[in-house]
């Protein structure tokens, strides 16, 4: 088997394409995608991190719940969640600590479990 150097990208099928790209874009902060298509939108996050949204089929039903999970690393958690919460998010668990991190965790328009995530200095 050939190494495996890093994962390239995460990617979640979007039913609602504009709605998601406003959330992500605005709502969390990704700002302007590096690549957009037809049904590929891509986010350079820094570190060699990628995130895209693609395009999904008729009749796709995302956010099931603890089908994608993933975190985004911030540097300010309790700032993170006042913002997102002023910006109408609900957070549905508040920062909470763990074994050298804390964490709080939201939903993005579709029902996609997301996580934020602060670590330790």
């Amino acid at each position: 088997m050939p190494e495996l150097k890093r994962i390239n990208v995460v990617f979640l099928y979007a039913a609602d394409m504009e709605r998601m790209r406003a959330f992500y874009e605005e709502t969390v902060g990704f700002g302007e995608p590096c690549r957009v298509t037809d049904d590929w939108v891509e986010y350079a996050l820094g570190e060699g991190a990628r995130f895209a949204l693609h395009r999904a089929m008729p009749g796709f039903r995302s956010g099931s719940r603890g089908a994608v999970q993933f975190s985004i690393a911030v540097d300010d958690l309790d700032g993170a969640c006042r913002e997102l919460e002023t910006a109408g998010v609900t957070i549905l668990r508040p920062p909470e600590y763990g074994p050298g991190f804390r964490l709080a965790e939201f939903e993005d328009p579709e029902g996609n479990p997301i996580r934020l995530i602060e670590f330790e200095a």
